[in-house]
């Protein structure tokens, strides 16, 4: 070979065993020469492939079958693999990388606040947007769905007398009509079961009010501030954007996570309960502020609210054995937003 020919130190093992010798590779224009000890081995180009560089890693050139050579010459390495001497392989992409750590820790930084912002913003406008969008045919689908698991939690039919419901639902759907004329508005009413006393919308807006709520209002008008507040989640389809959110987060999570273990699927089903939690905290004030417009249209002081939503809570920790206060410590995981806030929130407007 001609003096000129490139030389890189390293290691060289045959591939037929583990044991490796110190080496040289002289390399030059046309052909490239092993000394190893006393072995010389002569090569044409196109028997060479060199990996790509990672770092400053050992990097290992492929010899056609004839094992590898492991050098750590990179530079005298590249500098034949850009003059096209030695092949290389297309990944050097990821010494760039290495040698670029500020640009990844931009690039992750810019992810991370991407996926944040599109969990926080996007995936919300896009439910809302959708949700808004869709047919009552649609939502009435999904209200019978969701009807039918209701119906297990609950306790079966209402035991409150004929008259009394068919009052509330008069009263309730003439101030539907008043306020939210064209909307399909439905008023049900269930024993409450393990739910208590309690109030749920479904998408296809019918309100179901538990026998236990209609016990623990001290006059109707409170009951009237909890339906203005249900209408609220009616009216902006709250329940179907949960369902779409949902959806949408599950698919990603399964997309990223897919179905390996079963540790996968509850690590892909954790968002989906997280989402719930964060945007049900929004949907409630929202409702909350339509209660208050609601009400004011009605002629109903606001204090009836506060009463009845003070006194729930108050009920459903009593049932559980604990406190408000206990729920507000842990109010970022809650998914309605602490009591006092929304009473506060409610009589400063």
């Amino acid at each position: 070979m001609r003096q000129s020919a490139a030389r890189l130190t390293g290691t060289y093992a045959d591939g037929q065993s583990s044991q490796s010798l110190p080496a040289v590779l002289l390399v030059d224009a046309s052909s490239a020469r092993l000394d190893a000890g006393d072995r010389e081995v002569i090569f044409t180009l196109e028997d060479l492939a060199a990996e790509s560089r990672i770092g400053n890693t050992p990097r290992v050139i492929r010899l056609n079958g004839s094992g590898r050579f492991v050098t750590k010459d990179h530079d005298q390495l590249d500098q034949l693999v850009t003059s096209g001497i030695v092949k290389g392989e297309n990944k050097g992409w990821i010494h760039r990388l290495e040698s670029h750590w500020h640009t990844v820790l931009m690039s992750i930084c810019v992810l991370v606040v991407g996926t944040t912002a599109a969990f926080i913003w996007g995936i919300p406008a896009v439910a809302k947007a959708a949700a808004m969008a869709l047919p009552h045919e649609t939502t009435a689908a999904v209200a019978k769905l969701s009807m039918d698991t209701i119906e297990q939690i609950l306790g079966g039919e209402s035991e409150l007398d004929t008259e009394r419901q068919d009052e509330l639902r008069a009263r309730f759907m003439a101030s539907a009509t008043t306020y939210a004329p064209g909307l399909p508005v439905r008023v049900e009413f269930r024993d409450g079961g393990i739910l208590g006393a309690n109030a749920l919308a479904l998408p296809d807006g019918t309100i179901i009010f538990t026998d236990e709520l209609v016990e623990l209002a001290e006059d109707d008008n409170e009951l009237a501030a909890v339906f203005a507040h249900e209408l609220g989640h009616v009216v902006y389809r709250h329940s179907l954007r949960q369902i779409i959110q949902g959806s949408i987060i599950s698919i990603a999570a399964s997309v990223y996570f897919g179905d390996v273990t079963a540790g996968a699927s509850v690590l892909a089903a954790a968002p989906v309960w997280l989402a719930d939690m964060a945007y049900s905290r929004d949907m409630e004030l929202e409702a909350d502020d339509y209660a208050y417009d609601f009400m004011s249209a009605e002629g109903l002081a606001p204090h009836h609210f506060s009463d009845i939503l003070q006194r729930l809570t108050t009920a459903h920790y009593e049932e559980a054995g604990a406190t408000e206060e206990d729920g507000e410590s842990n109010d970022y995981f809650s998914s309605h937003p602490a009591t006092s806030e929304r009473v506060a929130r409610f009589e400063a407007r």
